[in-house]
């Protein structure tokens, strides 16, 4: 696999990590328009894949993901009130 960083026009990181047929697979991390860390884990097929973190406003989603979306224990912290909550998803929804 080849490590490779890829910017938006705006000079900003898209994505930083690793590829393989030219698309994200591998650890990478993904950024927003503006420079915001938003997902940093596994990738497979330039989805996220496997395990990783994704971080949205004020909160981090801690877990497993296939094909983009969130599946199985998932663990999710809220930075500003510093409290853990535990959810299952099931294809990105919750069912638990």
């Amino acid at each position: 696999m080849e490590k490779i960083v890829e910017y938006f026009e705006n000079g900003k990181v898209n994505y930083e990590g690793e590829i393989k047929d030219n698309k994200y697979h591998g650890f990478g991390k993904k950024y927003t328009l503006n420079g915001k860390l938003i997902y940093e884990g596994e990738f497979e097929n330039g989805l996220p894949n496997g395990k990783g973190k994704l971080f949205v406003e004020n909160k981090i989603a801690q877990g497993t993901f296939k094909d983009g979306k969130l599946d199985g224990k998932v663990e999710i912290l809220d930075l500003i009130e510093g409290k853990t909550e535990h959810k299952i998803y099931s294809n990105g929804i919750v069912i638990e």
